[in-house]
């Protein structure tokens, strides 16, 4: 699961990965609706950031990354609302 990823990994994280370490934990079910482009402008990173967080994560690019994170609000709602 991708909070475990970045916990494994946040202390070794540059300051630019680190915020986005934590939008990603604390805001995933926004995250969710998000590509790479909207991310990156929204935490006003460079967009080769984000893919290179993804990919020490051990993912293969930002799509793989959030994929999984839809799956968790996924998840979510339909604990929720059956």
């Amino acid at each position: 699961m991708f909070k475990e990823r970045i916990a494994q990994h946040y202390a070794r994280l540059g300051r630019n990965q680190k915020r986005i370490a934590d939008f990603l934990t604390q805001e995933y079910r926004e995250a969710a609706f998000m590509n790479g482009s909207a991310l990156s402008q929204k935490l006003e990173v460079d967009p080769a950031t984000v893919t290179r967080f993804a990919q020490r994560l051990g993912y293969a690019g930002y799509p793989e990354l959030v994929r999984e994170i839809q799956e968790l609000v996924k998840e979510e709602l339909k604990a929720a609302y059956g």
